[in-house]
């Protein structure tokens, strides 16, 4: 007798829930943003939104930043060396400080969002020569903080 009782509780609880998730309205609403909108490619390799609110796109041809409103593309400058190291963009990641890092196919930048400048990776602080990764294919961060990089070594 109880476990008819424990039966129909079971049946009853099932169907309230059920009729109360389908009775819910979801508003969904797509924006398909292209080339025409600012876009730097078609394809796209990587999508990150960020803390601040940014959707940062990771293309062949740069990386793309979009405020909700309008891009802002940021690409490879061979005379400016706080540029982007490479355009062709294969990783984003932001870490628990709220710090922007790109994987190139020439290797990781961090990104200074208040110069919008980035910044190489290097060996260490005894070495500054530029420590290329290789094509840098993830990023990840553990419990204590430290940042890992996955890459393809040259």
């Amino acid at each position: 007798m109880s476990k008819c009782i424990f039966i129909k509780a079971l049946l009853f609880c099932l169907i309230c829930c059920s009729t109360t998730s389908s009775s819910q309205s979801v508003n969904l609403r797509f924006a398909h943003l292209t080339t025409s909108d600012g876009l730097s490619e078609g394809v796209v390799y990587r999508i990150l939104q960020d803390s601040k609110g940014y959707l940062w796109f990771a293309t062949h041809e740069g990386l793309n930043r979009y405020d909700g409103y309008s891009f802002k593309t940021f690409k490879h400058d061979p005379y400016d060396s706080l540029s982007l190291c490479n355009n062709q963009v294969t990783a984003l990641f932001e870490d628990s400080r709220g710090i922007l890092w790109v994987g190139t196919q020439k290797g990781a930048q961090r990104f200074d969002r208040n110069t919008e400048t980035f910044h190489k990776m290097t060996r260490g602080t005894n070495d500054s020569t530029l420590f290329l990764l290789g094509g840098i294919g993830a990023f990840a961060e553990d419990r204590f903080g430290n940042l890992w990089i996955g890459a393809v070594e040259r």
